[in-house]
Protein backbone atom coordinates (compact mmCIF):
# COMPACT_ATOMS: atom_id res chain seq x y z
CA UNK A 1 0.00 0.00 0.00
CA UNK A 2 1.47 3.27 -0.96
CA UNK A 3 2.41 5.66 1.74
CA UNK A 4 0.64 9.27 1.96
CA UNK A 5 2.50 12.13 2.83
CA UNK A 6 0.92 14.95 4.05
CA UNK A 7 3.98 17.43 3.90
CA UNK A 8 4.26 16.97 0.29
CA UNK A 9 0.47 17.56 0.22
CA UNK A 10 0.99 20.97 2.15
CA UNK A 11 3.85 21.64 0.26
CA UNK A 12 2.07 21.57 -2.99
CA UNK A 13 -0.85 23.34 -1.58
CA UNK A 14 0.85 25.91 -0.57
CA UNK A 15 3.19 26.94 -3.44
CA UNK A 16 0.20 26.80 -5.66
CA UNK A 17 -2.37 28.70 -3.36
CA UNK A 18 -0.43 32.28 -4.36
CA UNK A 19 -1.25 31.48 -7.66
CA UNK A 20 -4.78 32.25 -8.12
CA UNK A 21 -4.87 35.50 -6.91
CA UNK A 22 -8.76 36.70 -6.17
CA UNK A 23 -9.10 39.94 -9.26
CA UNK A 24 -10.25 43.81 -8.47
CA UNK A 25 -13.86 43.08 -8.58
CA UNK A 26 -13.46 39.74 -5.94
CA UNK A 27 -11.71 42.38 -3.55
CA UNK A 28 -14.33 45.17 -4.11
CA UNK A 29 -17.15 43.09 -3.59
CA UNK A 30 -15.32 41.30 0.02
CA UNK A 31 -15.11 44.60 0.70
CA UNK A 32 -18.74 46.15 0.17
CA UNK A 33 -19.77 42.96 1.89
CA UNK A 34 -17.49 44.05 5.24
CA UNK A 35 -18.64 47.65 4.94
CA UNK A 36 -22.74 46.04 4.95
CA UNK A 37 -22.01 43.79 7.91
CA UNK A 38 -20.28 46.33 9.67
CA UNK A 39 -21.85 47.14 13.27
CA UNK A 40 -23.40 50.60 13.33
CA UNK A 41 -24.14 51.70 16.69
CA UNK A 42 -24.12 55.14 16.90
CA UNK A 43 -25.31 57.78 13.90
CA UNK A 44 -21.41 58.40 13.63
CA UNK A 45 -20.78 54.65 12.54
CA UNK A 46 -23.43 54.57 10.15
CA UNK A 47 -22.22 57.96 8.55
CA UNK A 48 -18.58 56.65 8.49
CA UNK A 49 -20.11 53.20 6.86
CA UNK A 50 -21.99 55.79 4.22
CA UNK A 51 -19.05 57.38 3.26
CA UNK A 52 -17.07 54.51 2.91
CA UNK A 53 -19.62 52.63 0.50
CA UNK A 54 -19.70 56.28 -1.01
CA UNK A 55 -16.15 55.80 -1.87
CA UNK A 56 -16.40 52.43 -2.73
CA UNK A 57 -18.52 53.00 -5.21
CA UNK A 58 -16.69 55.85 -6.81
CA UNK A 59 -13.73 53.25 -6.96
CA UNK A 60 -15.44 50.46 -8.83
CA UNK A 61 -16.53 53.02 -11.17
CA UNK A 62 -12.90 54.39 -11.27
CA UNK A 63 -11.57 50.65 -11.68
CA UNK A 64 -13.90 50.37 -14.51
CA UNK A 65 -12.92 53.09 -16.73
CA UNK A 66 -9.26 51.92 -16.10
CA UNK A 67 -10.18 48.59 -17.27
CA UNK A 68 -11.98 49.99 -20.45
CA UNK A 69 -8.95 52.16 -21.06
CA UNK A 70 -6.74 49.23 -20.69
CA UNK A 71 -8.78 47.37 -23.21
CA UNK A 72 -8.73 49.32 -25.77
CA UNK A 73 -4.97 51.07 -25.46
CA UNK A 74 -4.01 46.65 -25.44
CA UNK A 75 -6.46 46.84 -29.09
CA UNK A 76 -5.24 49.75 -30.59
CA UNK A 77 -1.49 48.47 -29.30
CA UNK A 78 -2.29 44.96 -30.98
CA UNK A 79 -3.55 46.56 -34.65
CA UNK A 80 -0.72 49.07 -34.63
CA UNK A 81 2.01 45.99 -34.03
CA UNK A 82 -0.50 44.08 -37.05
CA UNK A 83 0.71 47.46 -39.22
CA UNK A 84 4.04 47.85 -38.14
CA UNK A 85 5.07 43.72 -39.38
CA UNK A 86 2.78 44.39 -42.59
CA UNK A 87 4.99 47.60 -43.06
CA UNK A 88 7.91 45.24 -42.61
CA UNK A 89 7.14 43.28 -44.98
CA UNK A 90 6.57 45.30 -47.44
CA UNK A 91 9.55 47.07 -47.25
CA UNK A 92 11.69 43.62 -47.40
CA UNK A 93 9.99 43.04 -50.97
Amino acid sequence: MPSFNFEQVIKRFLLSEGKNEPSLKSYLRALDESLKNFPQRTGSDKQRVEMALEALRGVRRHARRLHERTTKLEEDNKIMSEQLSLLEESGEK
